[in-house]
């Protein structure tokens, strides 16, 4: 998950696409809208997206933005989940919203998401 703000004159997807490649080096494509939330910054809204990274792609962390970054699939999510080893937030946010799938059910796929604020220009 990584989260960024959108810059005057990008669309969202743009921003998430940005954001992706300046945090960790990976490009993406198909970046799609799945939900929004509240946020508790003034004027400010988190959106959530999808992105598809292309194969062969090497995670390069930008150290002074995220502390990590890796490829997770639903299976090691659920088993992060049961063993305690990784606490996701509350259900009503954006991140456990039912498209993305992320619940100790959740069998197929991967998940990546992907949020993007939206605060107007200063």
């Amino acid at each position: 998950i990584l989260a960024g703000f959108v810059e005057p004159g990008e669309s969202a997807e743009q921003a998430v696409a940005r954001e992706v490649l300046e945090e960790t080096g990976i490009r993406v494509g198909q970046v799609r809208y799945l939900a929004s939330q509240p946020w508790p910054m003034p004027h400010s809204l988190m959106l959530g997206f999808t992105a598809q990274a292309p194969g062969g792609q090497e995670i390069r962390v930008d150290e002074d933005e995220i502390a990590e970054a890796g490829w997770y699939s639903r299976e090691d999510i659920r088993a992060s989940m049961v063993s305690g080893t990784l606490l996701l937030p509350p259900p009503v946010t954006t991140l456990r919203r039912p498209r993305l799938g992320v619940s100790p059910g959740a069998t197929r796929g991967h998940c990546v998401a992907v949020a993007a604020g939206l605060s107007p220009a200063q």
